[in-house]
């Protein structure tokens, strides 16, 4: 009989609220951005142009026998996909209509998703972006807001693998930055999640904090 090798494991997701699960989030996503694109990270006067980005301003966590091993950030009031993406709050709302979605409506940028190395290539990544589009991390004020998410093809794809629909708005505007990021043949693009409509209701009404699992053959479910 051929065994297995792969651990089965338990991901534990919620917010970071405390100074230490926030500086740790942020240890993780400097060490993580300044190794893989050369990029720093900024509490404040960040210049995307200039090989820096702002910390997110809230933080979503994964722990797996109390080790951090992946988070994911959102920015709250201002977007790169609007700022540096050249996408339009009309091109949100009118994205929004289409759906048949209600509008105008805050609009947030999930961003920043990374994972530790040695839980690469273990399905973390997929488990933990399923689980973090909870609405205990996403809503504002208890209202469902327009998600925004910028990232290559190649990586839109794990949404999709995780049951979450994400629509096209347009390729991402070229900066500085960005030239790390993006590949040839793999492009960026801004696109949209309208969290009530787009998102597996085992992920968008699973509350926070939440355990996850996943078992030897690559199955993900949420406890």
């Amino acid at each position: 009989m051929i065994v297995d090798p792969r651990p089965s494991f338990r991901l534990r997701v919620g917010l970071a609220t405390t100074d230490a699960e926030i500086s740790a989030c942020k240890r993780l996503i400097a060490e993580t951005y300044g190794r893989e694109y050369g990029v720093r990270m900024a509490d404040k006067d960040a210049d995307p142009n200039g090989m820096s980005e702002l910390y997110p301003d809230r933080y979503a966590m994964g722990t797996i026998r109390g080790e951090l091993v992946c988070c994911a950030g959102l920015y709250v009031g201002r977007t790169y996909v609007e700022e540096y993406g050249g996408v339009l709050a009309e091109d949100v709302n009118q994205a929004l209509a289409d759906a048949g979605a209600s509008w105008p409506r805050p609009r947030v940028e999930y961003t920043k998703v990374v994972v530790k190395q040695s839980y690469l290539r273990r399905g973390v990544g997929r488990l933990f972006i399923g689980a973090t589009h909870s609405r205990s991390f996403l809503d504002i004020d208890g209202q469902p807001p327009a998600v925004l998410v910028c990232a290559k093809l190649s990586i839109l794809r794990i949404w999709r693998l995780a049951g979450i629909r994400t629509r096209k708005l347009s390729e991402f505007v070229p900066y500085r930055n960005h030239d790390r990021y993006c590949a040839a043949g793999d492009p960026m693009e801004s696109h949209l999640i309208i969290p009530e409509i787009d998102i597996h209701r085992r992920w968008y009404d699973q509350a926070f904090p939440a355990t996850c699992a996943i078992d030897v053959l690559g199955g993900i479910h949420a406890d």
